[in-house]
């Protein structure tokens, strides 16, 4: 009976039936309470949606004193989703663990790491993550969170491993790019809703000596002499569908807008087929496996017991037997390495990009999403998410947006990173596409802390501050661990001037991530806006250390400095806000506002003359321009400006104070406000 039992549980698991399973393992375990038969009843209450149940089963299931790893692995997941971390590092390293039994597996370094970052240890955390992607390499999930960390020396090394295996480390020492890490080695993350995004530094992989590009997908990957060249399959059923239902032509630069730059060839990564002798192909033929390129070569890795902590597989020794079973064991090695291979070299380059991303290194993170990826993984929902966030955060909406919908396009049920996408249409003030994006994900799932954060951003761009409030609530309660939630709800309470609450929530957001600049911006323009200008500096300088190539945070570190009568060190930071970002029109109009203080008007009206080349279309640059005039004593000039201003339609209240200006050109008045 208890075969037939277990093997009816497994087999309802397999058909999703997690209430029928749970039903039959909980007859299981009364007729034979093993350790085997509780993990087996506490998988079935996980995949039922009972976490809590799985831990008292697993935890109170007999007075046992040691479980077996997969027994710890579950229960100490089951309480980091129920909020006991405390027990769920114990029981990873101490509780339940044998004095004889081997070091932490791969998984379960994770594990600790997660746990660490979530208790405000990182530097520990990030051990742990490292420790986890040596022991297996196809980790993912700690290759993000250690880029979320800010561990660019720790992410280069293990991609540099990675690089080793799969026999393409000269190739990615060409990617790499020698930037000087700020105080804190951190990315530049994104700005925030209203606020322009920054420029990531001029460099490109085309400047890289020796590179000069791929003409199509079989060059990316025969840059080492040591690659596979076989790699000549068509591309696969799916895409072949993709490509018809979305109207892509030949070149495939129409709706997916790939780069025309380099003209892609729709090359699966891993339909390279390994390089073996003739005589080796025809025993593969005849025993059934074939020999065309258009074959899949097997890429499951071997066990982890037989696997080095490189992530290579151990050499196996030689046992005897017939000559052609030793040669059929080669050549099915052979293939399960070289697709491991393959493997390796598709995350390298993912990695690489996520880890410029993560350093907001836009440009170069774009160049390689789109020059050392195949068509196949290009043309995906999350590779095209990260182009568009390194699209948004180098200030270039409009082809954000555009790598976003087509997203979309290949993923519509996508929601991860759609709320990136809704402060996208909300910097270009796209409110159709806005709601349409917030009725399309409400309908995907209403209990998706994106979808709220959505909704919020559809009822911020309609001005209704406390719906849209209410929204991200709704979002931090679905998941109290996003940082960015916090922040955007710390923007409508400072629209509200509730700088109390405010101030709460970009702190919160500092909480979850302590490298979460926007919010300690968040928390500089609070006090700036309470006339805090001391507190303000130190607020900005943090946010600069986290960031240090954000044309927003030195423009209002010089705003504050000027406030501070620091006029020098404010012409610094705005010079410097320049630099960055030369479209940062804010910039330019306040380092001219800081040199007609100092009285140095003719400096002044170069500065705003420099920024009308770049904007002519902006009121207060024409307005500024014209009192830079008056006190140079031309007042046609002042007050063709002036009126200049009034035909560019600014509001009602600044067309009345351009019209005071106007009457008040004869009237030498040092004490004007200029605040437009």
């Amino acid at each position: 009976m208890d075969s037939c039992l277990r093997r009816e549980v497994l087999n309802s698991l397999n058909c999703d039936l997690a209430e029928n399973a749970v039903f039959l393992c909980e007859r299981l375990f009364a007729e034979k309470p093993t350790e085997e038969n509780a993990l087996l009843l506490a998988r079935c209450h996980c995949r039922n949606r009972q976490d809590y149940r799985a831990y008292h089963v697993l935890k109170d299931g007999g007075p046992l004193k040691v479980l077996s790893p997969e027994c710890r692995l579950l229960l100490a997941q089951c309480c980091m989703k129920l909020g006991h971390l405390s027990e769920a590092e114990e029981v990873l390293l101490k509780k339940y663990r044998s004095s004889r039994e081997a070091p932490l597996g791969p998984t379960e370094n994770y594990l600790v790491g997660k746990i660490h970052r979530m208790t405000s240890r990182p530097e520990s955390a990030k051990k742990y993550y490292e420790r986890a992607l040596e022991l297996d390499p196809f980790l993912w999930v700690a290759f993000e969170e250690l880029c979320r960390l800010g561990a660019s020396g720790e992410t280069s090394k293990i991609l540099h491993n990675m690089a080793c295996v799969a026999e393409i480390e000269n190739e990615l020492q060409s990617l790499h790019i020698n930037t000087p890490a700020s105080p804190m080695d951190t990315p530049t993350p994104q700005n925030h809703i209203g606020s322009p995004l920054v420029h990531a530094p001029n460099r490109i992989l085309e400047e890289t000596p020796g590179f000069q590009g791929f003409a199509n997908d079989q060059d990316r990957y025969d840059a080492s002499p040591r690659t596979p060249t076989s790699m000549t399959s068509p591309a696969p059923r799916r895409f072949q569908h993709m490509e018809h239902s979305i109207g892509m032509d030949s070149s495939m630069e129409m709706v997916l807008h790939v780069p025309p730059t380099h003209q892609r060839r729709q090359t699966p990564l891993d339909s390279d087929t390994p390089r073996r002798s003739a005589r080796i192909a025809a025993m593969g033929s005849r025993k059934g496996r074939g020999s065309s390129a258009r074959r899949q070569p097997e890429a499951t890795p071997p066990p982890s017991s037989n696997r080095s902590v490189s992530g290579q597989p151990k050499n196996r020794q030689y046992r005897g037997g017939a000559p052609e079973r030793d040669h059929e064991s080669s050549v099915k090695g052979q293939t399960m390495d070289d697709g491991r291979k393959a493997a390796l070299r598709l995350l390298t380059f993912l990695g690489e990009g996520y880890r410029l991303l993560s350093m907001y290194h836009c440009k170069d993170a774009i160049q390689v999403f789109t020059s050392r990826l195949p068509t196949n993984q290009y043309c995906t929902g999350w590779v095209l998410c990260q182009v568009a966030k390194a699209h948004a955060e180098s200030v270039d909406y409009h082809s954000a947006a555009k790598s976003f919908e087509n997203a979309r396009l290949v993923d519509p049920q996508r929601l991860e990173d759609m709320d990136v996408y809704s402060t996208v249409l909300w910097q270009l003030g796209e409110e159709a596409k806005l709601s349409h994006l917030a009725d399309a994900a409400v309908s995907l799932e209403r209990l998706a802390p994106e979808t709220w954060c959505i909704v919020g951003n559809v009822h911020s761009k309609r001005t209704d501050p406390d719906s849209a409030i209410k929204a991200f609530q709704r979002a931090m309660q679905l998941d109290p661990d996003r940082p960015y939630t916090y922040t955007l709800c710390g923007h409508e309470f400072f629209a509200l001037e509730d700088f109390e609450r405010a101030q709460q929530c970009f702190r919160k957001a500092i909480d979850k991530d302590g490298r979460h600049y926007k919010a300690w911006y968040g928390v500089g323009l609070v006090h700036y806006r309470q006339e805090k200008y001391e507190s303000a500096q130190a607020q900005f300088r943090r946010a600069i250390s986290i960031n240090n190539s954000s044309s927003v945070l030195k423009c209002q570190l010089g705003m504050t400095l000027a406030k501070l009568s620091k006029s020098d060190g404010a012409l610094l930071q705005l010079q410097q806000a320049i630099n960055s970002d030369r479209k940062n029109i804010i910039s330019w109009l306040e380092k001219a506002k800081v040199l007609q203080n100092m009285g140095r008007h003719q400096e002044a009206l170069e500065v705003l003359q420099g920024a009308l080349v770049i904007e002519h279309r902006d009121p207060c640059l024409h307005f500024h321009t014209g009192i830079a005039f008056k006190n140079l004593g031309n007042k046609n000039e002042a007050v063709k400006h002036y009126f200049h201003a009034l035909d560019l339609k600014p509001s009602a209240a600044d067309q009345n104070f351009i019209r005071t200006a106007i009457e008040k050109i004869n009237v030498e008045d040092d004490s004007q406000d200029t605040e437009l």
